[in-house]
Protein backbone atom coordinates (compact mmCIF):
# COMPACT_ATOMS: atom_id res chain seq x y z
CA UNK A 1 0.00 0.00 0.00
CA UNK A 2 1.58 3.44 -0.99
CA UNK A 3 0.39 6.85 0.31
CA UNK A 4 0.05 8.84 -3.07
CA UNK A 5 0.41 8.93 -6.74
CA UNK A 6 -3.52 8.94 -7.81
CA UNK A 7 -2.19 11.35 -9.95
CA UNK A 8 0.54 10.04 -11.83
CA UNK A 9 0.16 8.49 -15.04
CA UNK A 10 3.30 6.06 -13.75
CA UNK A 11 4.56 4.20 -11.18
CA UNK A 12 7.91 5.80 -9.16
CA UNK A 13 11.08 4.30 -9.56
CA UNK A 14 12.90 1.75 -7.98
CA UNK A 15 15.67 3.93 -6.58
CA UNK A 16 13.23 6.35 -5.31
CA UNK A 17 11.12 3.70 -3.63
CA UNK A 18 14.42 2.26 -1.95
CA UNK A 19 14.38 5.93 -0.69
CA UNK A 20 11.20 6.61 0.75
CA UNK A 21 9.88 3.38 2.34
CA UNK A 22 10.87 3.03 5.80
CA UNK A 23 8.74 -0.15 7.29
CA UNK A 24 12.35 -1.93 7.67
CA UNK A 25 13.22 0.46 10.38
CA UNK A 26 10.11 2.13 11.88
CA UNK A 27 8.17 -0.77 12.21
CA UNK A 28 9.42 -1.07 15.69
CA UNK A 29 6.61 2.06 15.83
CA UNK A 30 3.80 -0.87 15.56
CA UNK A 31 2.81 -0.90 19.03
CA UNK A 32 2.36 2.82 19.33
CA UNK A 33 0.55 2.97 16.20
CA UNK A 34 -1.86 0.15 17.52
CA UNK A 35 -2.56 2.43 21.13
CA UNK A 36 -2.51 5.94 19.54
CA UNK A 37 -5.15 4.71 17.11
CA UNK A 38 -7.45 3.06 19.68
CA UNK A 39 -7.08 5.88 21.57
CA UNK A 40 -8.09 7.72 18.45
CA UNK A 41 -11.27 6.08 18.10
CA UNK A 42 -12.82 6.44 20.92
CA UNK A 43 -11.95 10.34 21.35
CA UNK A 44 -13.65 10.24 17.99
CA UNK A 45 -16.33 8.29 19.83
CA UNK A 46 -17.53 10.85 22.47
CA UNK A 47 -17.16 13.37 19.79
CA UNK A 48 -20.15 11.44 18.06
CA UNK A 49 -17.82 10.80 14.95
CA UNK A 50 -18.03 7.00 15.49
CA UNK A 51 -20.32 5.23 17.59
CA UNK A 52 -19.75 3.44 20.35
CA UNK A 53 -19.59 -0.26 18.62
CA UNK A 54 -17.89 1.34 15.54
CA UNK A 55 -14.70 2.74 18.18
CA UNK A 56 -15.57 -0.79 20.03
CA UNK A 57 -14.77 -3.04 16.43
CA UNK A 58 -12.29 -0.52 15.47
CA UNK A 59 -10.18 -1.78 18.59
CA UNK A 60 -11.02 -4.79 18.34
CA UNK A 61 -9.69 -5.10 14.80
CA UNK A 62 -6.36 -3.26 15.30
CA UNK A 63 -5.68 -5.85 18.30
CA UNK A 64 -5.79 -8.81 15.77
CA UNK A 65 -3.32 -7.07 13.19
CA UNK A 66 -0.09 -9.02 13.83
CA UNK A 67 3.25 -7.37 14.27
CA UNK A 68 5.19 -10.14 12.72
CA UNK A 69 2.98 -9.43 9.37
CA UNK A 70 5.15 -5.99 8.94
CA UNK A 71 8.18 -8.14 8.17
CA UNK A 72 7.48 -8.77 5.16
CA UNK A 73 4.35 -6.50 4.37
CA UNK A 74 4.72 -4.76 0.74
CA UNK A 75 3.77 -1.26 2.54
CA UNK A 76 6.16 1.65 2.50
CA UNK A 77 5.70 2.24 6.46
CA UNK A 78 4.31 0.95 9.41
CA UNK A 79 0.95 3.59 9.65
CA UNK A 80 -0.26 2.38 5.79
CA UNK A 81 0.72 -1.41 6.90
CA UNK A 82 -1.67 -0.93 10.01
CA UNK A 83 -4.13 1.04 7.62
CA UNK A 84 -4.49 -1.76 5.18
CA UNK A 85 -4.42 -4.34 7.72
CA UNK A 86 -7.73 -2.57 9.41
CA UNK A 87 -9.09 -2.04 6.01
CA UNK A 88 -8.77 -5.67 5.42
CA UNK A 89 -10.92 -6.37 8.54
CA UNK A 90 -13.85 -3.83 8.69
CA UNK A 91 -13.91 -2.21 5.34
CA UNK A 92 -14.77 1.16 4.65
CA UNK A 93 -15.15 1.63 8.53
CA UNK A 94 -11.09 1.69 8.54
CA UNK A 95 -11.35 5.16 6.92
CA UNK A 96 -13.25 6.80 9.41
CA UNK A 97 -9.82 6.43 11.69
CA UNK A 98 -8.27 9.08 9.63
CA UNK A 99 -11.45 11.65 10.64
CA UNK A 100 -9.32 15.11 12.08
CA UNK A 101 -5.76 13.23 12.54
CA UNK A 102 -3.13 14.02 10.09
CA UNK A 103 0.12 12.12 9.50
CA UNK A 104 2.27 14.66 10.71
CA UNK A 105 0.94 14.26 13.98
CA UNK A 106 0.03 10.16 14.09
CA UNK A 107 4.04 10.15 13.42
CA UNK A 108 4.89 12.57 16.02
CA UNK A 109 2.63 10.69 18.77
CA UNK A 110 4.22 6.91 17.98
CA UNK A 111 7.69 8.72 17.72
CA UNK A 112 7.08 9.80 21.41
CA UNK A 113 5.41 6.69 22.29
CA UNK A 114 8.20 4.87 21.22
CA UNK A 115 10.98 6.58 23.11
CA UNK A 116 9.68 6.87 26.19
CA UNK A 117 9.26 3.49 26.64
CA UNK A 118 12.61 3.23 25.79
CA UNK A 119 14.17 6.09 28.29
CA UNK A 120 11.82 4.28 30.87
CA UNK A 121 13.69 1.42 30.12
CA UNK A 122 16.70 2.80 30.20
CA UNK A 123 16.02 4.76 33.55
CA UNK A 124 14.90 1.39 35.64
CA UNK A 125 18.32 0.54 34.62
CA UNK A 126 20.26 3.43 35.57
CA UNK A 127 18.34 2.99 38.86
CA UNK A 128 19.57 0.00 39.35
CA UNK A 129 23.17 0.60 38.71
CA UNK A 130 23.26 3.38 40.96
CA UNK A 131 21.65 1.36 43.80
CA UNK A 132 24.25 -1.75 43.12
CA UNK A 133 26.92 1.82 43.27
CA UNK A 134 24.78 2.21 46.97
CA UNK A 135 25.08 -1.22 48.13
CA UNK A 136 28.78 -1.83 47.17
CA UNK A 137 29.89 1.55 49.15
CA UNK A 138 28.26 0.59 52.03
CA UNK A 139 29.67 -3.27 52.48
CA UNK A 140 33.15 -1.39 52.71
CA UNK A 141 32.38 2.14 53.91
CA UNK A 142 35.89 2.13 55.84
CA UNK A 143 38.25 1.07 53.09
CA UNK A 144 40.91 2.80 52.21
CA UNK A 145 42.34 3.40 48.80
CA UNK A 146 45.03 5.51 46.70
CA UNK A 147 43.29 8.63 45.72
CA UNK A 148 44.87 9.68 42.11
CA UNK A 149 45.76 13.11 40.31
CA UNK A 150 47.69 13.48 37.24
CA UNK A 151 48.24 9.94 36.93
CA UNK A 152 49.78 10.17 40.69
CA UNK A 153 48.80 8.75 43.68
CA UNK A 154 47.94 11.62 45.66
CA UNK A 155 45.69 11.20 49.15
CA UNK A 156 44.33 8.12 50.70
CA UNK A 157 40.85 8.34 49.86
CA UNK A 158 37.58 6.21 50.96
CA UNK A 159 36.60 3.18 48.65
CA UNK A 160 33.01 4.39 49.26
CA UNK A 161 33.81 7.91 48.31
CA UNK A 162 35.57 7.05 45.28
CA UNK A 163 32.13 4.48 44.04
CA UNK A 164 29.82 7.20 44.60
CA UNK A 165 31.71 9.48 42.54
CA UNK A 166 30.68 7.24 39.71
CA UNK A 167 27.47 7.57 41.54
CA UNK A 168 27.41 11.11 41.39
CA UNK A 169 27.47 10.71 37.55
CA UNK A 170 25.43 8.17 36.53
CA UNK A 171 22.98 10.69 38.87
CA UNK A 172 23.66 13.17 36.37
CA UNK A 173 22.82 11.17 33.26
CA UNK A 174 19.61 10.45 35.14
CA UNK A 175 18.75 13.87 35.52
CA UNK A 176 19.54 14.45 31.96
CA UNK A 177 17.34 11.76 30.55
CA UNK A 178 14.47 12.78 33.00
CA UNK A 179 14.50 16.10 31.30
CA UNK A 180 14.72 14.16 27.77
CA UNK A 181 11.84 12.48 28.77
CA UNK A 182 9.67 15.37 29.63
CA UNK A 183 9.69 17.00 26.68
CA UNK A 184 9.06 14.07 24.72
CA UNK A 185 6.09 13.43 27.25
CA UNK A 186 3.87 15.92 25.31
CA UNK A 187 0.69 14.95 23.76
CA UNK A 188 0.70 16.43 19.44
CA UNK A 189 -2.74 14.77 18.75
CA UNK A 190 -5.23 17.37 17.96
CA UNK A 191 -2.74 19.67 16.11
CA UNK A 192 -3.98 18.59 12.80
CA UNK A 193 -1.64 19.00 9.54
CA UNK A 194 -0.77 22.69 10.10
CA UNK A 195 -3.51 24.88 11.85
CA UNK A 196 -5.33 22.72 14.74
CA UNK A 197 -8.62 20.34 14.67
CA UNK A 198 -12.22 21.29 13.97
CA UNK A 199 -13.98 18.00 15.57
CA UNK A 200 -14.22 19.23 18.88
CA UNK A 201 -11.31 16.61 20.39
CA UNK A 202 -10.83 17.09 23.57
CA UNK A 203 -6.69 17.10 23.39
CA UNK A 204 -6.40 17.10 27.79
CA UNK A 205 -8.60 13.60 28.20
CA UNK A 206 -6.74 11.83 25.70
CA UNK A 207 -3.67 13.35 26.77
CA UNK A 208 -4.40 12.06 30.09
CA UNK A 209 -5.68 8.43 28.32
CA UNK A 210 -2.02 7.78 26.92
CA UNK A 211 0.14 8.92 30.12
CA UNK A 212 1.00 11.95 28.90
CA UNK A 213 2.14 15.31 31.31
CA UNK A 214 0.45 17.57 28.87
CA UNK A 215 -0.46 19.05 25.76
CA UNK A 216 1.98 20.70 22.78
CA UNK A 217 0.79 24.12 22.59
CA UNK A 218 1.22 25.22 18.93
CA UNK A 219 -0.15 23.36 16.33
CA UNK A 220 2.62 24.77 13.64
CA UNK A 221 5.64 23.71 15.90
CA UNK A 222 4.39 20.33 16.83
CA UNK A 223 3.69 19.68 12.83
CA UNK A 224 7.28 19.96 12.70
CA UNK A 225 9.02 19.30 15.91
CA UNK A 226 11.26 16.13 15.85
CA UNK A 227 13.83 18.37 17.90
CA UNK A 228 13.09 15.57 21.43
CA UNK A 229 13.89 12.94 19.27
CA UNK A 230 17.81 14.32 17.83
CA UNK A 231 17.79 14.65 22.32
CA UNK A 232 17.21 10.82 22.38
CA UNK A 233 19.90 9.12 20.09
CA UNK A 234 22.35 7.16 22.07
CA UNK A 235 23.41 4.64 19.30
CA UNK A 236 24.03 4.10 15.84
CA UNK A 237 27.30 5.78 13.93
CA UNK A 238 27.53 9.65 13.97
CA UNK A 239 28.45 11.17 10.43
CA UNK A 240 30.65 14.14 10.47
CA UNK A 241 30.62 15.52 6.35
CA UNK A 242 33.25 18.46 5.38
CA UNK A 243 32.96 20.24 2.74
CA UNK A 244 36.06 19.44 0.68
CA UNK A 245 38.19 22.42 -0.43
CA UNK A 246 37.36 24.21 -3.46
CA UNK A 247 33.90 22.42 -3.77
CA UNK A 248 32.24 24.99 -2.56
CA UNK A 249 34.29 27.62 -3.32
CA UNK A 250 32.32 30.70 -4.73
CA UNK A 251 32.27 31.03 -8.44
CA UNK A 252 32.18 35.06 -8.20
CA UNK A 253 35.84 34.74 -7.26
CA UNK A 254 37.02 32.63 -10.29
CA UNK A 255 39.36 34.10 -12.26
CA UNK A 256 37.78 35.04 -15.59
CA UNK A 257 38.88 32.11 -18.39
CA UNK A 258 39.82 29.93 -15.36
CA UNK A 259 39.12 25.97 -15.46
CA UNK A 260 35.32 25.57 -15.32
CA UNK A 261 35.88 22.87 -12.53
CA UNK A 262 37.23 24.71 -8.89
CA UNK A 263 39.77 22.23 -7.66
CA UNK A 264 41.92 23.50 -11.04
CA UNK A 265 42.44 26.68 -9.17
CA UNK A 266 42.60 25.17 -5.92
CA UNK A 267 45.58 23.12 -6.86
CA UNK A 268 47.44 25.68 -8.94
CA UNK A 269 47.43 27.38 -5.63
CA UNK A 270 48.59 24.88 -3.19
CA UNK A 271 51.43 24.09 -5.53
CA UNK A 272 52.70 27.47 -5.05
CA UNK A 273 52.53 27.18 -1.34
CA UNK A 274 54.67 23.54 -1.99
CA UNK A 275 51.44 21.79 -0.85
CA UNK A 276 48.78 19.95 -2.24
CA UNK A 277 45.09 19.73 -2.48
CA UNK A 278 44.93 16.26 -1.37
CA UNK A 279 47.38 17.18 1.46
CA UNK A 280 45.06 20.41 2.57
CA UNK A 281 42.37 18.16 2.30
CA UNK A 282 43.54 15.24 4.60
CA UNK A 283 44.69 18.14 6.91
CA UNK A 284 40.83 19.25 7.00
CA UNK A 285 40.25 15.87 7.81
CA UNK A 286 42.10 15.74 10.59
CA UNK A 287 40.81 19.20 12.24
CA UNK A 288 37.90 17.54 11.62
CA UNK A 289 38.57 14.54 14.31
CA UNK A 290 39.91 16.92 16.59
CA UNK A 291 35.96 18.89 16.43
CA UNK A 292 34.60 15.22 17.30
CA UNK A 293 37.28 14.65 20.42
CA UNK A 294 36.36 18.09 21.58
CA UNK A 295 32.81 17.13 21.36
CA UNK A 296 33.07 14.36 24.26
CA UNK A 297 30.21 12.31 22.52
CA UNK A 298 31.94 10.03 19.86
CA UNK A 299 34.30 7.07 20.34
CA UNK A 300 37.84 8.18 19.71
CA UNK A 301 38.82 4.19 19.19
CA UNK A 302 36.57 3.90 16.47
CA UNK A 303 37.37 6.87 13.83
CA UNK A 304 36.01 6.01 10.73
CA UNK A 305 37.17 7.82 7.36
CA UNK A 306 34.54 7.46 4.22
CA UNK A 307 33.73 9.02 0.76
CA UNK A 308 33.07 8.10 -2.79
CA UNK A 309 35.22 9.06 -6.12
CA UNK A 310 36.91 12.36 -4.92
CA UNK A 311 35.80 11.68 -1.06
CA UNK A 312 37.18 7.95 -1.75
CA UNK A 313 40.16 9.62 -2.35
CA UNK A 314 40.57 11.51 0.21
CA UNK A 315 39.67 8.81 2.53
CA UNK A 316 42.18 6.71 1.33
CA UNK A 317 45.31 9.04 1.96
CA UNK A 318 43.49 10.38 5.47
CA UNK A 319 43.55 6.53 6.67
CA UNK A 320 47.30 6.13 5.13
CA UNK A 321 48.70 9.50 7.18
CA UNK A 322 46.03 10.39 10.12
CA UNK A 323 46.97 7.81 12.72
CA UNK A 324 43.44 8.48 14.96
CA UNK A 325 41.52 6.76 11.72
CA UNK A 326 40.71 3.04 13.07
CA UNK A 327 38.52 1.99 9.81
CA UNK A 328 38.60 3.21 6.28
CA UNK A 329 36.04 2.59 3.53
CA UNK A 330 37.45 4.40 0.42
CA UNK A 331 35.12 4.32 -2.50
CA UNK A 332 35.31 4.57 -6.62
CA UNK A 333 38.81 5.13 -6.45
CA UNK A 334 41.13 2.34 -5.53
CA UNK A 335 42.88 1.09 -8.53
CA UNK A 336 46.44 1.48 -9.99
CA UNK A 337 47.62 4.66 -10.91
CA UNK A 338 48.58 3.32 -14.15
CA UNK A 339 45.22 2.26 -14.95
CA UNK A 340 43.22 4.91 -13.56
CA UNK A 341 44.64 8.95 -13.29
CA UNK A 342 47.90 7.66 -15.46
CA UNK A 343 45.37 6.23 -18.53
CA UNK A 344 42.89 9.08 -18.74
CA UNK A 345 42.25 12.69 -18.30
CA UNK A 346 41.49 13.38 -14.21
CA UNK A 347 40.99 16.35 -12.10
CA UNK A 348 44.06 17.96 -11.30
CA UNK A 349 43.47 17.48 -7.57
CA UNK A 350 44.26 13.64 -8.17
CA UNK A 351 48.24 14.05 -8.64
CA UNK A 352 50.47 14.30 -6.08
CA UNK A 353 54.73 15.42 -7.83
CA UNK A 354 56.86 12.71 -7.53
CA UNK A 355 54.22 10.15 -5.49
CA UNK A 356 55.12 7.16 -7.82
CA UNK A 357 58.37 7.38 -7.59
CA UNK A 358 57.99 5.64 -3.99
CA UNK A 359 55.01 3.28 -4.47
CA UNK A 360 51.79 2.53 -5.78
CA UNK A 361 48.61 2.87 -5.22
CA UNK A 362 48.31 -0.15 -2.84
CA UNK A 363 51.42 1.07 -0.92
CA UNK A 364 50.27 4.04 0.07
CA UNK A 365 46.49 2.24 1.58
CA UNK A 366 49.35 -0.20 2.80
CA UNK A 367 50.59 2.13 5.34
CA UNK A 368 47.22 1.85 7.31
CA UNK A 369 47.61 -1.80 8.02
CA UNK A 370 46.77 -3.75 10.03
CA UNK A 371 43.87 -2.09 10.51
CA UNK A 372 40.39 -2.98 9.01
CA UNK A 373 39.81 -1.50 5.27
CA UNK A 374 37.00 -1.89 3.07
CA UNK A 375 37.35 -0.80 -0.46
CA UNK A 376 34.09 -0.37 -2.62
CA UNK A 377 34.14 -0.52 -6.26
CA UNK A 378 31.81 -0.89 -9.48
CA UNK A 379 32.29 -3.80 -11.75
CA UNK A 380 31.31 -0.91 -15.00
CA UNK A 381 33.83 1.99 -13.33
CA UNK A 382 34.88 3.27 -16.36
CA UNK A 383 37.14 5.86 -14.42
CA UNK A 384 38.68 3.40 -12.08
CA UNK A 385 39.12 0.10 -13.90
CA UNK A 386 37.94 -3.11 -12.63
CA UNK A 387 41.03 -4.79 -13.76
CA UNK A 388 43.45 -2.53 -11.93
CA UNK A 389 41.51 -2.42 -8.85
CA UNK A 390 41.33 -6.01 -8.70
CA UNK A 391 45.44 -5.69 -9.49
CA UNK A 392 45.87 -3.33 -6.78
CA UNK A 393 43.83 -5.34 -4.05
CA UNK A 394 45.67 -8.50 -4.70
CA UNK A 395 49.35 -6.50 -3.82
CA UNK A 396 46.99 -5.02 -0.68
CA UNK A 397 46.49 -8.12 0.43
CA UNK A 398 49.80 -9.21 0.33
CA UNK A 399 50.47 -6.09 2.19
CA UNK A 400 48.20 -6.51 5.03
CA UNK A 401 48.77 -10.88 4.84
CA UNK A 402 52.75 -9.43 5.80
CA UNK A 403 50.85 -8.10 8.73
CA UNK A 404 48.98 -11.05 9.78
CA UNK A 405 45.50 -9.59 9.07
CA UNK A 406 44.54 -10.08 6.00
CA UNK A 407 41.38 -10.48 7.40
CA UNK A 408 40.60 -7.05 7.72
CA UNK A 409 41.53 -6.46 3.83
CA UNK A 410 37.82 -6.40 2.10
CA UNK A 411 36.95 -5.60 -1.62
CA UNK A 412 33.29 -5.27 -2.34
CA UNK A 413 32.30 -5.10 -5.77
CA UNK A 414 28.60 -3.59 -7.14
CA UNK A 415 27.08 -4.56 -10.64
CA UNK A 416 27.44 -0.87 -12.22
CA UNK A 417 29.10 2.02 -12.13
CA UNK A 418 31.15 4.67 -10.89
CA UNK A 419 28.74 4.74 -7.16
CA UNK A 420 28.67 3.70 -3.63
CA UNK A 421 27.07 0.05 -3.35
CA UNK A 422 26.05 0.97 0.66
CA UNK A 423 23.69 -2.08 0.56
CA UNK A 424 27.11 -4.19 0.19
CA UNK A 425 29.86 -2.58 1.88
CA UNK A 426 28.15 -1.44 4.87
CA UNK A 427 27.08 -4.76 6.41
CA UNK A 428 31.17 -5.75 6.04
CA UNK A 429 32.30 -2.50 7.61
CA UNK A 430 29.75 -2.89 10.64
CA UNK A 431 31.53 -6.16 11.53
CA UNK A 432 34.82 -4.89 11.87
CA UNK A 433 33.75 -2.16 13.72
CA UNK A 434 32.50 -4.45 16.26
CA UNK A 435 35.47 -6.09 16.51
CA UNK A 436 36.97 -2.51 17.43
CA UNK A 437 33.69 -2.35 20.09
CA UNK A 438 31.81 -5.24 20.61
CA UNK A 439 29.34 -2.42 22.98
CA UNK A 440 28.66 -1.00 19.33
CA UNK A 441 24.95 0.38 19.57
CA UNK A 442 24.87 0.93 23.41
CA UNK A 443 27.16 3.93 23.91
CA UNK A 444 29.23 6.76 22.70
CA UNK A 445 28.67 6.53 18.79
CA UNK A 446 31.41 5.61 16.30
CA UNK A 447 32.10 8.28 13.97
Amino acid sequence: MKLWGGRFESGPSEAFERFSWSLRFDRRLFAADIEGSKAWARALARTGILTEAEAGEIAQALDSIPEEGAADAPDEDIHTYVIRSLKERVGELADKIHTGRSRNEQVSLDTRLWLRGEMDRSLDLLRALMAALLDFAGRDAEAIVPGYTHLRRAQPVLWAHYLLAYFEMFARDHERLEQARARVNRMPLGAGALAGNGFGIDREALARELGFDGVTRNSMDTSGDRDFALGCMKRGIAALCLEQRSFGERRELKQPGGEEHGCHDATMHALMLGRTLIGERVFDVDRAIDYLDLRGDADMNCIGVMGNSGGGTISLFSAALLPRIALAMPSSYFCTFRDSIMSIFHCMDNYIPRLLKYGEMADVMGLFAPKPVVIVAGREDGIFPIAGTKRAFRRLKRIYAAWGAADRCHLVIGPEGHRFYADLAWPVMLREVRRINPRFGSGKSPS
